[in-house]
């Protein structure tokens, strides 16, 4: 399995060890992981444009570091967003990444589960995984608004989230989860 960990940690604490420690159980096994510091990584936010619909399809107008990040999400098995929690949820960098995976996608619409997405532009796509930082700011509510959300992101990237979890487990743990996906 290729896993790419998109690491949103604003700054270098112990979250940055607990994810290297994850990152280095899948190597020792074997699998193909890679992790993208985003806060190391020039990225220009997402101004609904729609040039990478209409001017560059598959692209974005302004060009920045998440011409890698898209190519290591759509060239992977699963992708594990990791963060802490800013003011109830994920941080502002992890969020504006995520904006920027627009071009990941076509313009054109679709229903999936009742509701109306945006239809694919590649023929696979990764699963999804979510990874919390617990801190002060985690509670069952801010996690439940972001299961919710990002179950959403799931659906529009074509693909399904597949595990959601904090670090109250050990990278032990969520690395032993993700192997048995």
């Amino acid at each position: 399995m290729k896993i790419t960990i998109i690491n949103g940690n604003p700054y270098k604490d112990d979250f940055d060890d607990f994810l290297l420690n994850l990152n280095n159980s899948f190597e020792m096994k074997k699998q193909d992981c890679e992790t993208l510091l985003l806060r190391d990584m020039k990225i220009k936010q997402c101004i609904g444009c729609f040039g990478c619909w209409v001017k560059k399809p598959g692209e974005c107008l302004f060009e920045d570091d998440t011409v890698i990040l898209r190519k290591k999400v759509i060239n992977s098995d699963l992708v594990l967003y990791a963060s802490p929690f800013k003011m109830g949820f994920i941080s502002s960098i992890l969020k504006k990444a995520l904006d920027k995976h627009l071009p990941l996608l076509m313009p054109y619409f679709s229903i999936r589960n009742g509701e109306v997405h945006h239809m694919k532009r590649y023929t696979k796509y990764p699963k999804v995984g979510i990874l919390i930082k617990d801190d002060e700011e985690v509670n069952e509510k801010n996690l439940e608004i972001t299961k919710k959300i990002f179950k959403k992101v799931a659906i529009n990237m074509v693909s399904e989230m597949v595990l959601f979890e904090t670090t109250r487990r050990g990278y032990e743990e969520v690395s032993n989860e993700i192997d048995n996906i």
